[in-house]
């Protein structure tokens, strides 16, 4: 008798599994599967350290859906009428985890001279804590390697106020002087930002930033080895 109860409970269900997995697709293809885009600099600012004057970007552009993404990044400095540093890089970003994605693809540093081509493969993610994560190998054309973490994060004050915090770090396991890269821990950098949320797409800040350079690194860029800057700039998304 248990077993004819048990038969005609799950009687229904199976009538209804085509149903359900036509429901199923529905809601992906609503919810899931569409091909979207974003844009976003996370830094357009202005810094100035020991008089001197510079400006500074970190952009990103992707489209694609929730699994797989193709992303355009750019990032550097300017200085003097000139890029001190200027980085392009193009991947494809894939999910792998809640919260976690695996970037591969190429980067193309146009400064400082002389260029250099690079292989990246990236984790990026949210940390407990909501602790942001960028973490990167980078292999050179040369066949150096280095590192590259970037910890954030960030503290809602108000409604509209925010403070967030960033660290850079930067290690190499090889010597590659003409672009001031040194054997080992390479530098550390430090931001402190007050951003205050006009929309939840446009965030004026100021700031205050900490720079050092360690081991070889420091020899090959000694005229700026350790600076503290002020700075100041607007992020936005669309």
């Amino acid at each position: 008798m248990k077993h004819l109860f048990l038969t005609l409970a799950i009687l229904p269900l199976a009538c209804f599994a085509d149903e359900m997995a036509d429901a199923r697709a529905a809601l992906y293809a609503s919810h899931g599967s569409q091909t979207t885009w974003a844009a976003s600099f996370d830094r357009l600012e202005w810094w100035s350290a020991e008089g001197d004057d510079r400006g500074a970007w970190e952009s990103e552009i992707w489209r694609g859906g929730d699994l797989n993404k193709f992303v355009f990044a750019s990032e550097g400095e300017y200085e003097d009428g000139g890029f001190e540093e200027a980085e392009f890089s193009a991947t494809w970003r894939r999910a792998i985890a809640p919260f976690w994605d695996v970037d591969i693809g190429i980067r193309h540093d146009t400064s400082p001279s002389p260029q250099r081509a690079y292989g990246v493969i990236g984790l990026h993610g949210t940390a407990p804590y909501w602790i942001g994560v960028d973490a990167d190998l980078i292999l050179s054309e040369r066949g150096t390697v280095s590192a590259r973490v970037e910890l954030g994060y960030e503290l809602h004050l108000t409604r509209r106020w925010l403070a967030e915090t960033e660290i850079e770090l930067n290690a190499s396991l090889d010597d590659d002087p003409p672009v001031e890269v040194g054997q080992g821990f390479n530098d550390a950098e430090v931001r402190i930002r007050f951003g205050y949320q006009v929309t939840p797409q446009v965030v004026p800040y100021v700031g205050v930033g900490w720079h050092k350079a360690f081991g070889d690194t420091a020899d090959f860029v000694r005229k700026r080895g350790s600076e503290v800057s002020v700075l100041a700039g607007v992020s936005f998304w669309w």
